[in-house]
């Protein structure tokens, strides 16, 4: 596989990580969810900054660093409401048994 086949399941994995752990510690599946999709939006752009030695220029401040979040926001809100969801319904089960 190449780098950017390893880059976006290591995405998958850690939006799938930040869900599941949101839907363990938060009561609201929703809510959960919306936390790792914020959070994967977040992630995306700092990882960008990190590569390219913490230098951004204007340009990349006021368009393509947002354009990114929005992009793996996109990418993520699937992601993270499935797990949730699962997260949701896992733990509704073991509440009536």
């Amino acid at each position: 596989m190449n780098q950017e086949s390893h880059e976006l399941l290591t995405f998958v994995g850690l939006v799938a990580l930040f869900a599941l752990v949101g839907g363990l510690l938060l009561r609201r599946w929703w809510m959960s969810s919306l936390l790792a999709t914020g959070l994967a939006a977040l992630v995306v752009p700092m990882s960008a900054v990190v590569d390219n030695g913490w230098r951004a220029r204007p340009s990349d401040v006021a368009f393509w660093l947002p354009m990114m979040a929005m992009w793996a926001a996109i990418y993520a809100a699937p992601i993270a409401f499935g797990v949730g969801f699962l997260v949701h319904l896992i733990r509704k089960r073991k509440a009536r048994i």
